[in-house]
């Protein structure tokens, strides 16, 4: 799975820019899975996530854990390079066994808020 698009799912590869999620501002918008917890594994470039009411950066080598029922979102920071991340869902065989549910947009005031 590739983060950072303008929807959840996978997105376009190749080289900076190229397509959906791989330019700075690209964001996996708010979602929760009700029925798992999520892992994911950052392989190249740098976002903001958010989980809950927190925030981190998180870059390449990083692990985010999202527990079952929170709202979570990650949004590309990179000017020039896409996020690639590799997600788990805890004893979910598909997306629509994790209990997914759409939450909306990441607002200004998401990006705005605290970093942990």
């Amino acid at each position: 799975m590739i983060s950072g698009c303008p929807s959840a799912g996978a997105s376009a590869t190749g080289p900076p820019c190229s397509g959906p999620g791989s330019c700075r501002g690209a964001v996996h918008k708010k979602h929760a899975h009700r029925h798992c917890e999520e892992i994911y594994f950052v392989i190249s470039g740098r976002g903001l996530a958010g989980a809950g009411d927190d925030r981190v950066e998180v870059r390449a080598g990083d692990f985010h854990y999202i527990p079952a029922g929170v709202e979570h979102w990650l949004h590309n920071l990179s000017g020039t390079d896409p996020i690639e991340v590799v997600g788990i869902y805890v004893n979910a065989a598909s997306v629509e066994a994790t209990g997914y549910t759409y939450l909306g947009d990441v607002t200004e005031a998401d990006l705005a808020a605290a970093r942990a």
